[in-house]
């Protein structure tokens, strides 16, 4: 059986900043433009932090949905 599916872009995302943090390469601002109008919306990430010790058990599905 083969399916076809049509995909159009609505928005696009570009990276404003990258930096190292901890030693992983991360984005911290992004911006969000639809491909029609001229609206934007503008994403910040601050305080980030990595390797931090967390259990693995905190992202087990059980624990994702409660």
């Amino acid at each position: 059986m083969t399916t076809s599916s049509t995909w159009s872009t609505v928005r696009s995302l570009l990276d404003q900043h990258i930096q190292n943090i901890q030693g992983y390469w991360t984005r911290t601002k992004m911006l969000v433009t639809p491909t029609h109008g001229q609206s934007r919306t503008i994403l910040l990430f601050s305080e980030i932090q990595y390797d931090l010790g967390l259990a693995d058990e905190l992202f087990e599905h059980a624990e994702l949905t409660k």
